[in-house]
């Protein structure tokens, strides 16, 4: 199972990832996490803001 971070954490990289020129190496070796984790999160919040690092839930399709 992936694990979870919390909307704090990702707004902290990411806040950090733009505040310094570490880039996404250096930017995941500080914060201890995937180089492709702290890509992808950086790529969501060009998308979609800082929306985007929130947590979606998943909606129930049951039938009445």
């Amino acid at each position: 199972m992936a694990k979870k971070y919390t909307f704090d954490f990702k707004k902290q990289v990411i806040e950090h990832y733009f505040k310094s020129n570490d880039g996404y190496g250096l930017t995941a070796w500080h914060f201890q996490v995937p180089v492709g984790t702290v890509e992808s999160w950086v790529k969501l919040y060009k998308r979609k803001g800082i929306e985007g690092l929130k947590p979606v839930t998943k909606q129930s399709c049951f039938g009445v």
